[in-house]
């Protein structure tokens, strides 16, 4: 028997083993920290019979391996309450995906929010739509920005408005990407941004140079801003005048 644990974003995890092969391994899992309530029982082809309840902060999951079950096909029945919804799944493959052929009764959720207020409804307004140019260490570049206006309303609540800039740059602006896969490890340009709450086409401008310029520092590898990357076996600080 082992156990391992972990700290992450304001919970705290931890399991207990027995066994050495996850076909025959029992398990138990505690979690705390947890903000929403489920109830799931199931069979794992690969984990042998499930059972887990939350309620918050406490979240307890349990798996019981049995071999002798010969389980080829993982099932699940699951109940569960977050994003204000009540969310349920009755005896479904827990990786077969959502699709239209499903019946409501097997998958399905109901909103408390859109019961008692009115569905959600999202509409924009593009309060205004010019050409600027943004300006970058090596030089300007085109491009085009709008201050458009966001609108959740319900037919039973208030309205909330939030505004955002949307900047499109035909030729994108270079950088270095993440380096994360191999689509990734070249060169990479940003042709556009749609910022989060910003109640200027200026501001939002000044969002998107500070972003291209986080890239060029943090993937770019030559420890500078600038675009022009010197050979990096010829990096050299730049000069700095009294």
């Amino acid at each position: 028997m082992f156990w391992h644990h972990s700290r992450e974003r304001g919970m705290y995890r931890a399991w207990w083993h027995y066994g050495r092969h996850s076909a025959h391994c029992s398990s138990i899992e505690v979690s705390w920290g947890r903000t929403f309530c489920h109830l799931t029982f199931g069979l794992d082809d690969e984990r042998g019979l499930g059972f887990s309840i939350a309620l918050p902060p406490v979240a307890l999951w349990l798996h019981i391996g049995l071999p002798f079950l010969h389980i080829r096909e993982s099932r699940t029945i699951q109940i569960s309450i977050h994003s204000f919804a009540l969310w349920w799944t009755m005896w479904r493959d827990p990786m077969g995906g959502w699709s239209s052929d499903v019946p409501k009764w097997r998958e399905g959720s109901f909103h408390f929010n859109d019961f008692l207020l009115g569905k959600s409804k999202c509409s924009t307004k593009v309060l205004e739509e010019r050409n600027i140019i943004v300006p970058m260490p090596e030089g300007p570049y085109p491009a085009e920005a709008k201050l458009v206006e966001y609108s959740w309303s319900r037919s039973r609540w208030f309205t909330k408005r939030l505004k955002r800039v949307q900047i499109e740059i035909a030729k994108g602006i270079p950088h270095a990407g993440k380096g994360e896969n191999s689509w990734d490890c070249g060169d990479d340009a940003t042709f556009g941004i749609t910022t989060g709450e910003c109640h200027s086409i200026p501001e939002g401008v000044g969002i998107l140079v500070g972003s291209v310029l986080h890239s060029r520092v943090r993937y770019g590898g030559w420890g500078d801003y600038v675009w022009s990357r010197p050979d990096r076996d010829e990096v050299t600080q730049p000069e700095v005048k009294p």
